[in-house]
């Protein structure tokens, strides 16, 4: 006995005074994980959101191929319009030059045939390379675009994953709950891309 206090009440306070810093220790420990925890969640939020900007930057430029085929056609639109009138003209000399000659339904027949055949395959070889060459383009472009997503988008499930295995050691607590919940949106998000 120590004064008014026997020793096992001494030892039974020193028992209290250790278990009460322990608490605070971990409590503290605690706070510093989930702080810790928050900043990593930040910095993963704008990696998101720097791709989302990246994938709506590449789409409008895929946008812009396709309104700049939107062009051409209407230029091909334009000229087959002329070519329909030089036709029409062509047609009344044609009656006029019927008239007037006795074998003229076999000379225009092959004038047709010959005229046509020159004209569509002029066309059809300007097009084919034309189109060729865009489609070439075209399929490049996607093919970069689709691996790059594919890699960053490998990249930040990978990041989540880890910070998933390491949040898992506070599952006894509230904020964990909530970040994982995040994390699955974030996930669920990120698939979208990937298929």
């Amino acid at each position: 006995m120590i004064g008014e206090y026997s020793t096992i009440d001494w030892v039974t306070l020193g028992g209290i005074a250790t278990t009460a810093g322990a608490v605070i220790t971990l409590f503290v420990s605690n706070i510093r994980d989930n702080r810790a925890v928050m900043r990593e969640f930040e910095i993963l939020s704008k990696e998101i959101s720097n791709e989302r900007s990246i994938l709506s930057n590449e789409n409008t430029g895929l946008s812009k191929e396709h309104d700049d085929l939107s062009r051409e056609h209407k230029s091909i639109k334009s000229d087959t319009g002329y070519i329909r009138d030089e036709m029409l003209a062509e047609k009344m000399a044609r009656e006029s030059l019927y008239r007037n000659t006795s074998n003229a339904e076999e000379i225009l027949d092959k004038l047709d045939f010959m005229r046509e055949v020159v004209i569509q395959n002029s066309e059809l070889h300007a097009e084919n390379k034309r189109l060729s060459s865009k489609v070439a383009t075209l399929q490049n472009d996607k093919q970069e675009l689709l691996d790059e997503k594919a890699e960053e988008t490998q990249k930040l499930l990978t990041t989540i994953s880890s910070f998933r295995s390491q949040l898992a050691e506070f599952e006894n607590y509230r904020e964990a709950e909530e970040i994982q919940s995040l994390l699955r949106k974030i996930e669920s998000s990120l698939s979208e891309y990937t298929n």
